[in-house]
């Protein structure tokens, strides 16, 4: 069985992006900042206003003024996630990560924060597309309040080798009620991958779960997978 890591804490990573301002607010009175160093410390203070969109233009102005550390770059990544902005977060994390590794923790933190998110408002393409970005950032994290939602969002799509994975982890964690309905998920993307030898598996457990008058459907599920091993004998 994998092992999953848990996604580390971000709040060191948060110390080394505010260092730099808490030093630049201190020594504002007796030191004169350079272009970058203003529209840095512009965009932390718009930031922590909550003005997302001023921050991000301040600090692409850094960008722009000739900053190229992993720091401004950082700001940036973490300033599209917090307008959702995925693909724009990812690119520039990947700039930040390149110089300083260890801003794959404050990535990660990022990026699961915004799935969990996305999935509480019911934004699943969104989830998933953060979750993705995630892994790409550190394969094996700890998803375990994820792995259900982003199963039933690859069979919903229709990518049931991708659904397998979560459904196999779900169902290792899954309460006793909610158990049935999952078999039930994970049996039907085996037999949609035309692996039917594990599908009757699932169907049977299933089954035994339901009451008799509900068994109608799996029992046509079961009946078109005997059909199926029979032929390919």
């Amino acid at each position: 069985m994998t092992r999953f890591e848990t996604v580390g804490h971000p709040g060191c990573h948060i110390w080394r992006l505010l260092a730099p301002l808490l030093f630049v607010l201190l020594a504002a009175s007796c030191t004169p900042l350079n272009e970058e160093g203003s529209s840095i410390l512009r965009g932390d203070q718009a930031f922590a206003a909550g003005n997302l969109e001023e921050a991000l233009a301040e600090y692409r102005l850094a960008l722009r003024q000739g900053a190229s550390d992993a720091e401004i770059y950082a700001r940036v990544a973490h300033t599209y996630v917090a307008l959702k902005r995925i693909d724009e977060a990812r690119e520039h994390y990947r700039l930040a990560v390149a110089q300083d590794s260890s801003f794959t923790d404050q990535a990660l933190s990022d990026f699961v924060r915004l799935a969990r998110e996305e999935n509480r408002i019911g934004d699943r393409p969104g989830m998933a597309s953060a979750v993705e970005t995630a892994l790409e950032f550190r394969a094996g994290i700890s998803l375990e309040d994820l792995v259900l939602p982003l199963a039933q969002h690859y069979s919903d799509l229709g990518e049931y080798g991708r659904a397998l994975p979560f459904y196999q982890k779900a169902l290792s964690g899954l309460d006793p009620d909610s158990l049935p309905r999952v078999l039930f998920e994970a049996a039907v993307a085996y037999d949609e991958l035309g692996d039917c030898e594990s599908a009757v598996i699932y169907y049977e457990d299933y089954r035994e779960r339901l009451p008799r008058q509900r068994r109608t459907e799996v029992h046509w599920r079961l009946g078109h997978c005997a059909f199926e091993l029979a032929e390919a004998r």
